[in-house]
């Protein structure tokens, strides 16, 4: 213990007397440690999903593989019947049904409120998910057809309290429910989110086919201990082909238009590795935590090189205090405790600074990045042990230099001698810089790669014009005629149409074939519409007619797009005959194709249908772009006017597309951030060696100056030494980059081009960072008085 004091002692005199290193040197390796932390915590969070469940081991989701006619789609919705026959699996112990609901209408008292995060499940879902009741009896709270289970918070909204709340009425989408369970906020970090919860209620079909997943469905089973995966997948496979006998005979006759899986996922890898069709929630990306992993273990070594290139720098200056050490008695081994004792100190500092750091910055990361972090995760037992292998890191790397390196030499040597100033340690030093830069430059050109990629999706001609549009909740039901009526009249109402689904997010799928090739079948996305509906949207018709709903005929009429028509092989698609199920549809129309869903994925094939008068979905309603806020007041208005059983509710049609791309334009935000925060930590490093390199060639800038050389000219001199490197930097920065932006932009079906322009930009923004960062020093050094010069030393 007093040698630990004696080093600390040592360690803290070369501190202060090397203030300005030290700070430098302290503060990059700081921020470093804390763009780390955060990055931590942000991988840390995403990889906790659904690992809070008592039996997360044991939860597994059952998602549906199909492929018709070569075609594959994946889905994470069952038919709601597996789940009732599952159990005959002797691996499974039992199975449980969740089926999220969006737009339910709740009425308390007078006032009426529209919930988005409804889920119906069976009442043995307490015993498979562990979601905690404040009040009520989990294995009976959802066996009553009419219960229904609150969250806190919804509790709060409705009865101003969470305890007392149970044997409360709530009326829901005109049904009366009684309030049997109070359960605590879902956490964060779980898959799928709620407010209420519903008892279940099985689909009503006429035929049980496991195939039709339309009702977006999710099937969990919970595992006995030590089940085989393998096993479960094969025992549900034969489980299927025992109640569709007739699949099984397809099969076997050499059939293979037709193929199904049942894919068995672990509950914890449904956030970051499942994004099929109908999942519950937009989930996270194991991309995206490969990446941000990837950039906080490059910030956290561009610090450590700072650190290490700073100290191995200024151990010039310490080589004959080593010598006189030595010659005074003192042995290798004590020299080498001193330097390393001196190096994990300053990291320890540094990681003090850069603990404070991550807690101020933490809430405005979580505002840029979509999360919501919280400090509680500092009580994790593996951030600390993250947090120490940081420490030892650092200052390991940074003190083995000196240590080893210089008291392996003679004293006498030593002070003879400048051997830190050797060839081989500034090339060491250039190659760490060099590192640096490359890092930097890529971030950089990365970042902006992203931005233009998010702005060309932005730009992109969709096909339909997503401007000025309203896309309004229609509850109206029978009503909604009479709203559309009232508001048409409108002058800065320019036009008015209903559709089945929003035309940012066309989900709903099915099956057609041509007539007469019933093995050949399509998957394609439906859509149901008014007549108005292309005119509204601005869709281009490049063949054909529209919708006459006057016309009893267009009752079973279709409109294709370009994608549909070529999917089906049909050259004169118009009159052709498509058969859905049993019925048989005339092709009337063919519109241009049009993105309906984000542009990471291409264009689908699509049918329109003549929607029947059941003004369901939603209404699209084109407005003047002047005086916004009196229009919405109007339609308001009339929407009261129509109902009081409904709210209104809207969104524009333009923010719709762009929250298609929100993670993405997260991640953009949180890569810019941190290439600017490597750009500052490179900078730091540089500004340190530059005032360290001017302070080494001190009489050699005295004795230029004293036979004619220009400020100008020294200036040259000393900055082109870090120009090549930077330079250096850029060329091999280029081939790494563009081979990463082009692994990334192979997840769009629609993309920009890679173009050196942004390199070559990327490249000069450094370059002027850099030359501006050491320009201080190098100016100062070469004003200096040349007698003050050549007395130094």
């Amino acid at each position: 213990m007093p040698m630990f004091w004696h080093y600390l002692k040592i360690a803290s005199r070369n501190l202060i007397k090397r203030k300005f290193y030290s700070f430098i040197n302290v503060l990059g390796l700081a921020i470093g440690m804390a763009c780390c932390l955060l990055i931590t915590l942000y991988v840390m969070d995403e990889l906790s999903y659904d690992k809070f469940h008592e039996n997360a081991d044991r939860i597994y989701r059952i998602a549906t593989r199909v492929t018709i006619m070569g075609k594959e789609s994946t889905i994470a919705s069952t038919n709601d019947h597996i789940a009732e026959v599952v159990d005959e699996l002797p691996e499974v112990q039992t199975s449980v049904r969740v089926r999220k609901f969006e737009d339910w209408l709740v009425r308390h008292h007078s006032e009426i409120y529209k919930e988005n995060d409804i889920i119906s499940v069976d009442s043995n879902f307490f015993q498979v998910f562990t979601f905690p009741l404040i009040e009520g009896d989990p294995g009976t709270a959802l066996r009553n057809p009419n219960s229904v289970v609150l969250t806190e918070e919804i509790a709060r909204k409705y009865f101003n309290r969470v305890q007392g709340v149970i044997g409360n009425t709530l009326t829901v989408n005109g049904e009366l429910y009684k309030v049997t369970g109070v359960a605590k906020t879902p956490p964060r970090n779980a898959h799928f989110h709620f407010d209420m919860i519903f008892p279940y209620k099985s689909i009503e079909r006429d035929v049980v086919d496991w195939t039709n997943v339309s009702g977006k469905i999710s099937t969990y089973i919970l595992l006995h201990d030590n089940a085989s995966l393998a096993t479960v997948s094969d025992n549900l496979y034969k489980l299927f082909l025992k109640y569709h006998p007739e699949t099984n005979e397809y099969l076997t006759q050499g059939g293979t238009n037709f193929q199904i899986q049942f894919l068995i996922q672990p509950s914890t890898d449904i956030h970051l590795k499942s994004n099929f069709a109908f999942e519950m929630e937009t989930n996270g990306s194991l991309s995206y935590v490969y990446i941000l992993s990837t950039i906080a273990i490059f910030i956290f070594l561009i610090a450590c090189i700072n650190f290490i290139n700073l100290l191995t720098s200024r151990s010039i200056d310490r080589a004959k205090e080593i010598g006189v050490r030595k010659i005074l008695g003192s042995r290798r081994l004590t020299l080498i405790k001193q330097f390393l004792a001196e190096s994990l100190m300053l990291s320890f500092l540094a990681m003090v600074i850069a603990i404070v750091l991550t807690g101020i910055f933490r809430i405005p990361f979580n505002n840029i990045a979509g999360k919501e972090l919280s400090s509680i995760l500092f009580h994790d037992v593996y951030l600390w042990l993250a947090i120490g292998v940081m420490i030892l890191v650092a200052g390991l790397l940074a003190g083995l230099y000196p240590a080893f390196y210089l008291t392996r030499f003679n004293s006498v040597i030593i002070l003879k001698t400048k051997i830190a100033g050797s060839k081989s340690s500034k090339k060491f030093r250039n190659g760490l810089v060099v590192f640096q830069y490359v890092v930097s430059i890529g971030l950089l050109a990365c970042t902006s790669f992203t931005y233009q990629q998010l702005e060309y999706m932005r730009q992109k001609d969709l096909g339909i014009n997503k401007d000025n549009v309203l896309i309004i909740d229609n509850k109206l039901g029978s009503s909604s005629e009479v709203f559309l009526n009232r508001i048409k009249s409108n002058v800065q109402v320019l036009s008015v149409a209903t559709s089945s689904q929003s035309p940012h997010s066309v989900t709903n799928t099915e099956g057609i074939y041509l007539e007469g090739e019933e093995e050949n079948i399509l998957r394609v996305k439906r859509l149901y519409v008014d007549d108005n509906f292309l005119f509204t949207m601005e869709i281009k018709l490049i063949e054909g007619r529209n919708f006459n709903p006057d016309m009893a005929s267009d009752s079973t009429a279709m409109v294709i797009n370009k994608a549909a028509a070529k999917a089906l092989g049909l050259e004169n698609p118009i009159n052709s005959i498509v058969m859905r199920g049993d019925k048989d549809f005339a092709i009337i129309g063919i519109t241009d194709d049009f993105h309906f869903q984000s542009l990471q994925e291409e264009i689908a094939p699509l049918m329109i249908l003549l929607d029947q008068g059941q003004k369901t979905g939603v209404i699209e309603a084109r407005i003047n772009s002047k005086n916004i806020p009196n229009t919405l007041f109007y339609l308001k208005e009339q929407w009261n006017l129509t109902s009081t059983e409904a709210p209104f509710y809207y969104t524009f049609l333009d923010k719709n597309f762009d929250s298609l791309y929100n993670t993405t334009y997260q991640l953009g935000s949180v890569v810019a951030i941190f290439a600017g925060l490597a750009i500052f930590i490179a900078s730091l490093g540089l500004l340190a060696l530059a005032a360290f390199t001017a302070e080494q060639r001190t009489k050699e800038i005295g004795i230029r100056k004293v036979v004619g050389a220009s400020v100008k000219e020294i200036v040259m001199m000393l900055s082109s030494d870090f120009t090549k490197l930077v330079l250096i930097a850029f060329f091999i920065a280029i081939p790494l980059s563009y081979f990463a932006m082009s692994l990334w932009l192979q997840d769009f079906a629609y993309r920009i081009d890679i173009n050196l322009w942004t390199f070559i930009v990327a490249g000069l923004f450094t370059i002027v960072i850099s030359w501006l960062t050491i320009s201080f020093q190098i100016i100062r050094a070469a004003k200096t008085n040349p007698v003050d010069n050549l007395n130094y030393e």
